[in-house]
């Protein structure tokens, strides 16, 4: 079973992310009155809704539910259409053997230092 979610930081987020709880509403997929009472502490949320709750608000199910202190996200989202190519990268990642993956990331490596 997971730790409950800490409402304090389900609000910190949402406000860190610039948004009203209407809008976090949205981006979670819950009513607004259903996500109010979620940031008020009337409502203990599934672990599937927390998920979702760190997923917009970027961040991490851990720092909602309190088992670490670092907001920071554990995730990323990466969208076909908003960037359709780092998505194909991703996407066959997982097909390519350990050598190529190695390979890749090496490349990467070289590429960042020299646009630094």
């Amino acid at each position: 079973m997971s730790a409950p979610l800490i409402p304090e930081r389900l609000k910190e987020c949402r406000e860190s992310c610039g948004i009203n709880k209407t809008e976090a509403a949205k981006k979670i997929g819950l009513t607004q009155s259903g996500y109010v009472r979620y940031e008020n502490g009337e409502r203990k949320p599934t672990i599937q809704v927390i998920e979702a709750m760190a997923t917009a608000l970027n961040t991490s199910v851990d720092y909602l539910t309190g088992v670490n202190d670092n907001p920071a996200s554990d995730r990323i989202v990466v969208e076909k259409k908003g960037n359709p190519i780092l998505f194909k990268i991703t996407e066959n990642f997982d097909d390519l053997s350990a050598s190529q993956q190695k390979r890749l990331f090496e490349y990467y490596k070289k590429i960042t230092k020299e646009n630094e």
